[in-house]
């Protein structure tokens, strides 16, 4: 038998993952044999076994079975021995068996489902089924290019109001965590669900969306021939735990014609824009002159912020 100290190490806080070990304890109630137990793991695929496995009871009384959970990518380590005389003590357990009775067709399951259980705090983001909290047709394609498997869950009326107190870079992630909030009683503990919020800021005046077409060419001008701010808000939400962020561009507008306003407003419609204008369309083409920051962001959401907290979440 190899000792336990050749076995592979876990994984460590780097790879989001748990760096104590891992110990499970069965019994002959819960299985018949160490040699059934080894011959489930290779069944399916699941890891390799450290030592005797002829079958029957010829599996050494203290044999070591070693194992990654496919979940949480942990290594296990599953004896007869009891688990202290391996040096262990309490905080290394993590996931335990105690001496139930499982029915045999159950066993592996039930194993499982119990350390899955004990583990979902260390989930990462390709653990979840995530969902996007907006019917944008902007935020569903920039989402799409970070080639992530998502579905789009949008709750309706979600006021999008916020306190007259707060600063207004502070808006956007205060909106941003007010529907949040609103999902968190809906969502499962395997869902990560993603909302946003995008503000204009200029004069230290709020731009939303434009109710009409005279509005959206007002704002348009109070935008012109100067830089502005798009502070885009996000949270990353699960039963579990929260992450939320924003992000900031300094954007600036060449002086635009009315003639230019007047077409664009007409032509585009850009009513459901936040300071009346997508970065994307025609108007960002020919009026933008510089910027500061990402360009996404303009568009409704940091994708590449968004990619590196769901790779640490």
């Amino acid at each position: 038998m190899e000792n336990e100290d050749s076995l592979n190490v876990p994984l460590n806080n780097k790879a989001r993952c748990y760096t104590g070990k891992v110990w499970l304890l069965t019994s002959n109630y819960t299985f018949s044999s160490a040699a059934s137990f080894s011959w489930a793991f290779k069944y399916f695929n699941m890891g390799k076994v450290v030592g005797e496995e002829t079958g029957g009871m010829n599996v050494c009384f203290g044999d070591v079975l070693e194992y990654r959970l496919p979940i949480s990518q942990l290594y296990c380590y599953i004896s007869y021995k009891r688990f202290w005389q391996y040096g262990a003590d309490e905080t290394d357990i993590h996931g335990t068996i105690p001496d139930i009775a499982v029915p045999a067709d159950k066993a592996l399951e039930t194993t499982l489902q119990l350390i899955r259980n004990k583990n979902k705090e260390y989930m990462n983001y390709k653990d979840y089924h995530i969902i996007l909290a907006s019917n944008s047709p902007r935020r569903k394609e920039l989402l799409r290019g970070l080639d992530i498997a998502f579905d789009v869950r949008v709750l309706p009326n979600i006021a999008e109001t916020y306190p007259n107190t707060i600063a207004p870079s502070d808006v956007a992630a205060y909106i941003s965590s007010e529907k949040a909030d609103a999902y968190k009683d809906t969502i499962t503990d395997n869902e990560l669900v993603i909302t946003a919020d995008t503000v204009v800021i200029v004069d230290n005046e709020i731009l939303g969306k434009p109710h009409n077409n005279a509005e959206a060419k007002q704002m348009l001008h109070k935008i012109s021939g100067r830089q502005h701010q798009v502070v885009t808000a996000v949270c990353l939400t699960t039963t579990k735990k929260q992450r939320c962020f924003s992000v900031s561009t300094n954007v600036t507008f060449k002086q635009l014609t009315e003639e230019e306003v007047n077409y664009y407003v007409e032509t585009y419609r850009p009513l459901d824009k936040a300071g009346a204008y997508g970065i994307q369309e025609w108007i960002g083409y020919i009026g933008v002159t510089s910027l500061e920051g990402s360009y996404f962001n303009v568009m409704g959401l940091p994708v590449q912020r968004i990619w590196e907290e769901l790779n640490a979440f």
